[in-house]
């Protein structure tokens, strides 16, 4: 589509045109002519009603051709097909085919009234013709964008619903899936270490042997490990990266967020200490709540990757205008408590356009 100011420089180009060829008694006339164009011509951006202003606005041109010279007919020409081409793009095909109806008709009483030459009235009417075919095929073609537009609304719609139950059902049969390995463990390895444990604290107590000793302090150490790792598997909990990823992939699943995911080169490959892991998940989740609460736009861009100094740096962007201040909601406050707290910094402001929140992590601390 035409930008806004394009099309207005369209139209004022016409009206200007048609001011060289107006009377000096009928400028009035002009002007009023004009000023009523103009005007309809914004509320067309504020109201329903377009067929309306439309209809007014064509009424117009036979009101101003009655003081113009028949030379000026072109330009009224182009006027009317402006016009037709505005409401091709903004109203119902039934109403837009009124329009069209309504404006042959009133052309037609014009010619008969103002009586041109054979000549002017069959430019007219081959002018006419080209402009109507023109705006039909794009009203048309309108239509179908929008029959489109809906209909892929609704495919996206479903296929987020669909991608919702899949990561759902991916989600459950994972989490079945390490069940059932850490019950078979625990019913099998773990039984048999224990099993075995005891059999050897038994022979321990009829006859002391060092080395029955040491098989059971290994076994002992067996079991220990064996629980780990049963705790492990039963344990759901996604650390590092991976938990941002996912938090991602359901972000996107759950809400109308479109999410960049950007990872730079060697973040995926660092290994993060378990507070700076909470805090760096907790700071991406609350930065894309607050994008879903206040963002102008649903498109959201983050980008990880390593700082200078070898930690994990962090970038969230979105779209976002305001004239004053940032105002640090209670999210905003949270993040920069979580990155001071894991040893980080983070910048927040607004560039203009878009409101971003940066920053970096160390990897340095706490290993459990």
């Amino acid at each position: 589509m035409i930008p806004f100011y394009i099309r207005f420089l369209i139209m004022a180009a016409i009206w200007a045109g048609l001011f060289f060829f107006i009377e000096n008694t009928a400028r009035p006339i002009y002007l009023f002519s004009c000023s009523l164009s103009f005007a309809a011509y914004f509320l067309l951006a504020v109201t329903e009603r377009k067929l309306i202003l439309y209809s007014l606005m064509m009424l117009n041109l036979p009101l101003i051709a009655i003081y113009l010279d028949r030379s000026a007919w072109p330009f009224l020409l182009l006027a009317a097909i402006f016009y037709l081409y505005e409401a091709a793009q903004s109203i119902r095909p039934a109403a837009f085919y009124s329009l069209l109806g309504g404006t042959a008709l009133l052309a037609a009483f014009t010619m008969i009234f103002l009586r041109p030459s054979v000549i002017a009235v069959t430019l007219a009417i081959a002018a006419l013709s080209v402009g109507y075919a023109a705006c039909i095929g794009l009203n048309s073609a309108r239509c179908r964008l929008e029959e489109l537009r809906e209909l892929f609304d609704q495919v996206l719609e479903e296929y987020r619903k669909a991608k919702r139950v899949a990561l759902k059902n991916e989600g459950a049969a994972r989490a079945e899936e390490r069940t059932r390995i850490a019950r078979d463990i625990h019913d099998s390895v773990g039984h048999k270490l224990t099993a075995l444990g005891m059999e050897m604290q038994s022979m321990l107590l009829k006859e002391h042997n060092t080395s029955i000793a040491r098989m059971k302090h290994s076994v002992e150490e067996c079991l220990e490990e064996t629980r780990r790792a049963v705790r492990a598997l039963k344990s759901e909990a996604i650390e590092g990266i991976p938990a941002i990823i996912q938090l991602v992939r359901k972000l996107e699943s759950e809400s109308s967020l479109r999410i960049r995911f950007t990872t730079k080169q060697g973040v995926l490959s660092l290994v993060l200490p378990n507070i700076h892991s909470i805090a760096l998940y907790r700071i991406i989740q609350e930065a894309l709540t607050n994008c879903l609460k206040y963002s102008e736009s649903r498109e959201v861009d983050v980008i990880l990757g390593v700082s200078s100094v070898g930690g994990v740096s962090f970038e969230i962007r979105n779209a976002f205008h305001s004239p004053g201040p940032i105002h640090e909601s209670f999210g905003l406050k949270s993040i920069r408590e979580r990155v001071h707290v894991a040893g980080g910094t983070v910048q927040i402001y607004c560039d203009g356009s878009q409101f971003v929140i940066m920053g970096s992590i160390p990897v340095k601390g706490d290993k459990n």
